[in-house]
């Protein structure tokens, strides 16, 4: 299955160019081109807002409905869409993660791991410190496969905030 990236050739070349002028990519002491996922974030929803909207719009049908654990496709399809809503990082992706967290951290069972775990990976990615106590309450899950999400989490989010770490 193919991907669509941005919203068209232009987009791209904009993008391309505004992340290169901006710092979001740049070379590091290997000479290997590297990526400032923040900062690229916002110049990806800058010029491919649309691919953004509706890479929200298809996390809020999965993540603020009742989900249907019988569903073999569910943890797949929430995979797919925190991946596309940590990529674009839109502030209004964090409540709705947030909202999802809350959901998940009471309920029981092996699909909701899997379905929690992108929820958490798409938190960590997100370079915002909301993040931070719905991840931090996550270690204390019963499952293993969370409290390691909520490790790495910690982990991403620290990697994308590093300046504020320090």
């Amino acid at each position: 299955m193919s991907k669509i990236f941005y919203t068209s050739l232009t987009d791209m070349m904009l993008t391309l160019a505004e992340c290169y002028e901006t710092g979001a990519y740049y070379l590091n002491r290997n000479g290997y081109i590297c990526e400032d996922e923040c900062k690229a974030a916002s110049v990806l929803r800058k010029y491919n807002a649309a691919l953004g909207e509706r890479a929200l719009l298809a996390c809020q049908s999965l993540l603020l409905q009742p989900l249907d654990f019988s569903n073999s496709s569910l943890i797949g399809q929430v995979a797919e869409a925190t991946i596309a809503i940590a990529r674009f990082k839109d502030p209004r992706s964090v409540n709705l993660l947030l909202e999802a967290s809350q959901n998940l951290s009471r309920v029981k069972g092996l699909c909701r791991d899997g379905v929690y775990s992108w929820v958490l990976k798409a938190l960590g990615k997100m370079c915002n410190f909301r993040a931070l106590p719905p991840i931090t309450n996550a270690l204390q899950d019963d499952s293993p496969l969370i409290r390691k999400e909520a490790q790495n989490a910690l982990l991403e989010l620290k990697k994308c905030n590093e300046k504020l770490w320090l």
